[in-house]
């Protein structure tokens, strides 16, 4: 089982998280100049930074979520469904997108203290925007997954572990009577 598209998922929102930290950590001790209020008390930081910490945070669940399921499943000795690989790859490139969305709205929420390249938050936004662009993660796989769930297994590489029986492959000791993901 390749988890590849999960891992570097998992960069992404590691990323986003520390740009939200940057974020906060500037906004609590950036002083403002030309009579614009404070950083942390213009009501844009406040609720872009509440979209940004709900978007990881939702993204990061719904991959723990899928990744348990897989997760379970092997330790029962029992096959990942073409169905759960599909939503496996599809977390893992929600996670990414919405954790690149996060860190570029912290970069840009920073304002010109974070143009520099390299400041964390460019740092960040730039890492997380190499991982949502990865073939595996990139927008173009919402479309695999979109196909997939209406029409079954998409044949553009959406699907990175078939399964087994599908490969013709024997795998000794596995449990091939349970197919579902239940």
């Amino acid at each position: 089982l390749p988890l590849t598209a999960q891992v570097f998922a998992a960069v992404g929102l590691g990323c986003a998280q520390r740009a939200i930290q940057e974020l906060t950590r500037l906004a609590a001790f950036a002083a403002s100049g030309g009579g614009r209020a404070a950083l942390k008390d213009r009501t844009y930081v406040q609720s872009g930074l509440a979209r940004a910490e709900a978007s990881v945070s939702g993204g990061r669940a719904f991959l723990h979520q899928v990744t348990n399921e897989a997760w379970h499943r092997i330790l029962s000795r029992q096959f990942i469904s073409t169905e759960l690989s599909n939503r496996m790859r599809l977390a893992s490139t929600h996670a990414a997108q919405l954790s690149a969305r996060a860190a570029r709205a912290c970069w840009e929420m920073a304002g010109s203290a974070a143009l520099h390249p390299d400041h964390i938050l460019s740092r960040c936004m730039q890492d997380c925007q190499a991982v949502a662009q990865h073939f595996y993660l990139s927008e173009e796989s919402f479309e695999s997954a979109g196909r997939a769930l209406l029409e079954g297994p998409s044949p553009s590489g959406l699907t990175f572990y078939v399964g087994a029986e599908r490969c013709g492959q024997k795998l000794q000791g596995l449990n091939t009577d349970s197919q579902d993901d239940s």
